[in-house]
């Protein structure tokens, strides 16, 4: 299990998949169907960034609406085991 903390400001970004959520479904090659907070039963409709505790790193993980809109950068998000952390660097990924 990690823990991220969501990065606000970040409703403008964008890239190629149309919506953060397809990026992080195109790259993980998974159905975004659970939000990525542990025990949390909502569904992961939105793609989010957040980053690493451990880098600078910014990553993509689905969350419900509730969870990405936690908009405190000290909170820290812990995160189910099997959740993959897609990259939101663009030119690692879909190159926009």
């Amino acid at each position: 299990m990690a823990y991220v903390r969501n990065i606000p400001n970040t409703g403008k970004r964008n890239c190629k998949c149309g919506s953060w959520i397809a990026h992080w479904e195109k790259f993980s090659n998974k159905k975004s169907d659970m939000c990525s907070v542990k025990d949390c039963t909502e569904k992961g409709s939105e793609g989010a960034h957040v980053r690493s505790l451990y880098s600078d790193r910014h990553f993509i993980i689905p969350l419900c609406s509730t969870h990405n809109k936690v908009k405190d950068i000290d909170l820290d998000i812990y995160l189910s085991v099997y959740i993959s952390m897609i990259s939101a660097n663009v030119a690692e990924t879909c190159g926009n």
